[in-house]
């Protein structure tokens, strides 16, 4: 009796051994099965957060090369505007020089022309004189300074003044073909006042022509007028 009395307690003193380790190794294995899932869950968010990451340097990558090729474009149409900002330039630059030059160019043909315009106009100023010089009244007042008591007297003086006025005819009329020289023009412009200057020197010689003949004319027609005067008046002292 003793005796099953003492293996029923071994007996239940193992299931309770048996039991407790069950209850152990239960919560070992809930212990562990609570770890494997924290781990699986760290895994999942780890496994997201690298495709997350992977996504993100995929689109970095898409997005990289895109930058790349509108910088290439830009590059190559930048050294583009360059090159044709540098050609404008360039031709800017020559334009601007053959300006200058045309400029100067022109300046000195606008010299030429008012250094001929006052030289013309001095020359003028000196064959007006001369030609003043050439006049009867000025004959017999600054050189002979007589009393013309005979027709005789004044066809000399006439005589005189028309010499003079042939000589100084031969002056404008030489001064005349170098005007009729044009100063040569580049410009359109130029032309129109190197034409007007032309025109104005030209007319001005013409005029000092035209009054040198005049005069020339007149001096003939009273030379004319005093011979016939002279011989009438030999007919009636020889009558």
């Amino acid at each position: 009796m003793q005796e099953l009395g003492r293996e029923f307690m071994e007996m239940e003193f193992r299931l309770k051994a048996e039991q407790d380790e069950k209850v152990h190794t239960d919560e070992e294995n809930a212990s562990i099965i609570n770890e494997n899932e924290a781990l699986r869950l760290e895994l999942d968010s780890a496994r997201e957060q690298l495709e997350n990451l992977q996504k993100y340097r995929k689109e970095a990558d898409l997005q990289s090369k895109s930058n790349v090729k509108l910088l290439v474009k830009e590059v190559k149409s930048l050294r583009s505007s360059q090159s044709e900002l540098k050609q404008e330039y360039d031709a800017v630059s020559k334009e601007s020089v053959e300006l200058k030059t045309k400029l100067q160019k022109e300046r000195m043909k606008r010299d030429c022309v008012d250094a001929a315009n006052r030289k013309l106009l001095h020359e003028c100023n000196i064959l007006r004189s001369q030609l003043e010089e050439c006049g009867v009244n000025f004959l017999v007042e600054q050189e002979y300074k007589l009393e013309m008591e005979s027709p005789g007297d004044a066809m000399d003086v006439l005589a005189t003044s028309e010499n003079r006025m042939g000589l100084l005819l031969a002056e404008v009329q030489l001064l005349a073909r170098e005007v009729a020289t044009p100063v040569s023009s580049s410009s359109h412009e130029s032309d129109k006042l190197t034409t007007t200057d032309d025109e104005l020197r030209k007319m001005l010689t013409e005029v000092l022509i035209d009054n040198a003949i005049l005069r020339k004319q007149a001096t003939s027609i009273i030379r004319c007028a005093l011979d016939t005067t002279d011989t009438s008046m030999q007919n009636t002292q020889m009558n």
